[in-house]
């Protein structure tokens, strides 16, 4: 496939293709659409492909709490959704995930389009056949140690109540809201566990 610009190659490219069109040192200037290149590597839809991309441009300074104009999306909700499991998911994307976060990157962060990164996971659940595929990404999620279920996401509610209202579909994902509750020591408030 032939690319024209970093941009292009970012999104479809692999690091040699990108580095053929990147200027060195550019990693935070916006593109014409106003995305950051991080953005648009994690959106790549080859996970070998945004693993190098993206660690390329932390390597070279680019800003991993980038959230688009709007507010709608984050680079850690870009990457989230676009970790698309066929029988597994690719330890690269979980390598990413725990890079960006170690970078700057805010689990906590509600984007308007998906709420908070578990709840951009729920959304996720609802599409597989089987949850388990993503048991790698949430090690990583619920490994952090600023992890905030109580936050108010999309709907105007918590990661936790979205997962309680749905525990019975997304069990795999409940089961560990409930271990790190039990681990933490924290007890949820009574309004998170109303019926609807």
């Amino acid at each position: 496939m032939a690319f024209i610009s970093a941009v292009g190659a970012a999104m479809s490219g692999t690091l040699e293709d990108f580095k053929q069109f990147y200027v060195p040192g550019t990693a935070n200037q916006p593109t014409r659409s106003g995305d950051s290149l991080v953005m648009i590597a994690v959106g790549n839809s080859a996970p070998e492909n945004r693993f190098a991309i993206a660690n390329y441009l932390i390597d070279d300074g680019a800003d991993v709490t980038w959230t688009d104009p709007r507010g709608k999306y984050s680079v850690l909700h870009v990457l989230v959704a676009q970790m698309v499991p066929k029988m597994s998911i690719a330890t690269s994307d979980c390598d990413l995930l725990v890079r960006l976060m170690d970078e700057g990157a805010d689990v906590n962060q509600v984007a308007t389009k998906w709420g908070t990164v578990i709840q951009c996971l729920h959304a996720k659940t609802m599409n597989l056949l089987s949850e388990e595929a993503l048991v790698p990404v949430y090690d990583v999620v619920f490994a952090r140690p600023d992890l905030d279920l109580f936050k108010t996401g999309s709907f105007g509610q918590s990661s936790y109540r979205t997962v309680w209202l749905w525990r019975d579909e997304c069990p795999v994902l409940w089961e560990r809201v409930e271990r790190w509750l039990a681990d933490h020591g924290v007890v949820a408030p009574e309004e998170e566990r109303r019926p609807q």
